[in-house]
């Protein structure tokens, strides 16, 4: 992207009838009606991302360029690789949190948390897992037409939104202010497709 000639620009204008897709580094300093935070449900810190060389300071002294020390694998490791390793993990892991900081920050009127979850299970201190321990215990269980848990959903008002008695789900808020009703298919179950449509979609 760097090498390439297109300039990428950041509008800080009205984005009315548009949907912009950025990382959290991106979208510091914007705001819109309504964000959606997607999470991996990674752990927030991983031995992959360790650096070939550490830093460690020279003679005592802060003013000189400290020097690069290698990071063998850890049956070479000394004492003092585990306490750099760790304060460095330590320092990544706060800028995750304040990194989740700016993304909480981002929505005006509605803030959308949701994700994918690995087979081995989200970590506890994946965004996803943060938010959920924080917000889950005054939140209200959205349950689907099948009586299935859809997600949870937490306020700063009191307020109760509508409740449709049929499908036990609460109805948006873009209803209540319209007064139309929601299309079928956004709280229709998608269906499994076939195997012989799925091969032929794969071929296309």
């Amino acid at each position: 992207m760097a090498a390439a000639p297109t300039e990428i620009k950041r509008e800080l204008t009205n984005t009315k009838g548009m949907v912009r897709i950025m990382t959290v580094h991106g979208s510091k300093g914007l705001e819109a009606r309504i964000v959606i935070l997607v999470d991996p449900g990674a752990a927030p810190v991983s031995a992959i991302h360790d650096p070939a060389f550490l830093p460690r300071k020279r003679l005592g002294n802060d003013l000189m360029p400290p020097a690069l020390v290698w990071l063998p694998s850890k049956a070479d490791r000394t004492a003092w690789h585990d306490e750099a390793i760790d304060d460095l993990r330590q320092a990544q892991e706060e800028e995750y949190r304040r990194l989740l900081y700016v993304a909480l920050t981002r929505a005006e009127d509605r803030l959308i948390v949701c994700g994918w979850e690995p087979k081995r299970g989200a970590h506890e201190n994946c965004w996803y897992s943060l938010v959920s321990r924080a917000l889950k215990p005054d939140a209200r269980e959205l349950v689907d037409a099948s009586g299935e848990t859809s997600g949870w959903r937490w306020q700063k008002s009191k307020s109760e939104p509508t409740v449709d008695n049929k499908t036990g789900q609460a109805k948006a808020d873009e209803e209540a202010a319209t007064g139309e009703e929601l299309p079928i298919w956004l709280t229709t179950q998608v269906r499994a497709l076939p195997k012989k449509e799925a091969a032929a979609i794969s071929r296309l």
